[in-house]
């Protein structure tokens, strides 16, 4: 018995085998890296989101913040300015439950210096008598230190205005006789500031919700490239190739060319035989068991 075609036969069977899940499995590594890379590049992009969209909500929220402080500061001005409250008691006393100690103490301590450079300026004038508006007091006088804050000293100097004793050359701050104020400073925001809060409040609520929306699709995203870092069959699919190259390829090769009369040929035969039907049997049960797998993931 002539054993070479066979021991050719099987070779050139298990090559062509090999051939096909090789190429299977090459064109799978390839889509897998293309669309690695697609999920990679969408990460990139939603992490580009995130950081414009954090930095934008920051803003949004620092300037909503500014602008409750200040409207919590114009409510409380007076109890501010004359009286002992702490900030706690008069947080507790007003509608602004959102806020603490910690969020107010830089715009206080910001409305504090205001106050003190407000009594500087009126104990430093030289009048014979104090003006009833703050923009006269200041006329010709060094820029204000904090000049965004405007409102603050008109409200700080209006409070101290009226609570001087009248016809008395001096007073509790030290500050000389003055004339009777003209006029209250308004406290009433006009209806276009409620409208320029509201759409603040609605940006600030905007950006938190698209941030929450991005948020999760990045934990999506990065599910989905866990998953491909770790595919799966790819190293079951890897060990067939090589236990058919190893019984199907490399073993017979070493038989070639198949002396005659030197082997028992009948088992000799059968133990090839034996080795090809056992890598097509781990063939089609990596086969079969991808199958599953696939399978039971789409249920």
């Amino acid at each position: 018995m002539d054993l070479n075609i066979l021991i050719s036969s099987i070779i050139a069977a298990t090559a062509a085998l090999v051939a096909i899940i090789g190429g299977f499995l090459v064109s799978r590594v390839i889509s897998l890296s293309s669309e690695r890379s697609t999920i990679e590049r969408r990460l990139r992009e939603i992490n580009n989101d995130i950081s414009v969209k954090e930095e934008m909500y920051e803003r949004s929220n620092a300037a909503l913040l500014e602008e409750d402080a200040n409207d919590f500061i114009t409510e409380h001005h007076e109890d501010l300015i004359l009286t002992d409250k702490s900030i706690e008691q008069l947080i507790n006393e007003s509608d602004y439950n959102g806020f603490t100690k910690a969020k107010l103490d830089p715009f206080i301590k910001q409305f504090n210096s205001v106050k003190d450079e407000v009594i500087t300026i009126i104990q430093k004038h030289e009048g014979s008598t104090i003006p009833g508006d703050f923009d006269d007091i200041i006329t010709g006088k060094s820029d204000l230190s904090n000049p965004d804050k405007k409102s603050w000293y008109e409200l700080i100097y209006d409070v101290v205005y009226k609570n001087l004793p009248e016809e008395k050359p001096a007073n509790r701050f030290g500050i000389p006789h003055f004339t009777p104020p003209s006029f209250d400073f308004p406290a009433i925001k006009p209806a276009g500031e409620y409208q320029r809060y509201r759409d603040m409040v609605k940006e600030c609520d905007q950006l938190a919700d698209d941030l929450r929306a991005l948020r999760a699709q990045k934990k999506e995203q990065q599910k989905i490239l866990d998953d491909y870092g770790t595919p799966h069959g790819m190293w079951g699919g890897l060990g067939v190739l090589i236990y058919a190259c190893v019984v199907g390829i490399a073993y017979p090769s070493t038989l070639l060319p198949y002396p005659a009369d030197y082997y028992d040929d009948v088992e000799t035969k059968w133990f090839l035989l034996i080795l090809f039907f056992s890598e097509l049997i781990v063939l089609f049960v990596y086969l079969a068991f991808s199958l599953y797998r696939l399978t039971s993931n789409q249920k």
